[in-house]
């Protein structure tokens, strides 16, 4: 699941032990992200992503209620064509999904950023599908541009797969929100 923070960057990663019960008022403040951060979905699985791993450019914040939550945010750059498409050829998952959302975020060419996130939801790893899956949401949001007929219909069917149903289900309201005509 991803969050945006206008100023700060996106919220790339939520690691719960189990459900996500986060009350932003139970967030110790860190990252200077405060109480802007918080979980959108209790959908009682273990999210798909970064295993609380701490390296530079990621902050952490933890609730400490009755199940341990961390929310891990790493900046996502200024990545953009290039750098996607070298992900892409070393086909390491961490490097993909940093590279989506970067790229998400910096390329301005909506159907050429369709197209590489579309093959990318059929990638054997889950958590590149449910990036990819992000990445369209994000897609979405920013140029308001979608191919329903393409994108609907696969993300219909990762919301199949325990791994990615909550990604897909994100990225098909950001598209029914944010695509004029969805």
């Amino acid at each position: 699941m991803n969050v945006d923070f206008p100023g700060v960057g996106t919220l790339l990663h939520l690691a719960p032990s189990g459900r996500c019960p986060v009350d932003r008022s139970d967030l110790r403040q860190g990252a200077g992200l405060g109480s802007r951060a918080g979980c959108a979905h209790d959908t009682g699985e273990d999210a798909v992503g970064y295993e609380g791993r701490s390296a530079p450019g990621i902050r952490t914040l933890q609730h400490e209620g009755k199940d341990q939550v961390t929310l891990e945010y790493r900046d996502p750059g200024t990545g953009g064509r290039d750098e996607l498409m070298a992900a892409i050829e070393r086909d390491d998952a961490s490097g993909l999904q940093s590279a989506m959302v970067a790229a998400a975020l910096n390329v301005d060419d909506w159907e050429w950023l369709q197209d590489r996130f579309v093959a990318l939801l059929q990638h054997e790893d889950a958590g590149v599908r449910a990036i990819a899956a992000t990445s369209l949401g994000h897609v979405a949001r920013i140029h308001g541009r979608s191919d329903l007929s393409v994108v609907r219909p696969l993300l219909e069917q990762l919301m199949g797969q325990k791994e990615t149903r909550s990604y897909a289900e994100d990225a098909l309201e950001d598209i029914e929100m944010f695509v004029r005509s969805a």
